[in-house]
This record gives structure tokens, sequence and C-alpha cells, in this order.
């Protein structure tokens, strides 16, 4: 939720979207409120949807499921840093 928020970190819908996805597939339990979280979250395009689907699946994939989340923050920000004008 802080990257939907951008709540100490750089709002990022893809990568709040990929941690919920993420959630709901490691813990069912009715004390995850992932799926809630999702349904209840604005601005969520076709887009953002299907990139944080294969940010999800790159996740599933690795040894430490937060290096593809490091790896996708890092490319964006640089992308980003890179689009500023002077």
């Amino acid at each position: 939720m802080l990257y939907l928020r951008g709540q100490g970190v750089k709002e990022d819908k893809v990568a709040a979207v990929a941690l919920l996805l993420q959630s709901t597939t490691m813990d069912s339990s009715p004390k995850n409120f992932a799926k809630q979280n999702l349904a209840k979250a604005k601005g969520l395009t076709p887009e953002v949807v299907a990139a944080a689907q294969k940010l999800v699946i790159e996740m599933s994939k690795a040894k430490d499921l937060l290096t593809p989340l490091a790896q996708y923050l890092k490319n964006t920000t640089t992308k980003a840093a890179s689009e500023l004008k002077y």
C-alpha cells in the first residue's frame, strides 16, 4: 500500500499492484487484505495491471522475489531521471 499511496516511497502503481498480487498468492488467509486493497485501488489502468502481472511472474521465478522488484524500481527511477529537462 505504501507504493500505491506514495507513503515514504515514490508512488508506483505497478510496484504496488505487483506486491498486492504476490501477497494474494503467498497468503490466502482471511487476515490478508490484499484482495480488498486491490479492489479499492483507484487509477489502475489495464496497462498498469499488465505490467504488474509481468513483474509478479519475474518475482515468482526469482530466488529472492525482491530482486526483480528492486531492479524494476531502479529502472523506472533511472528512466524518470533521464526524462527530466533542465
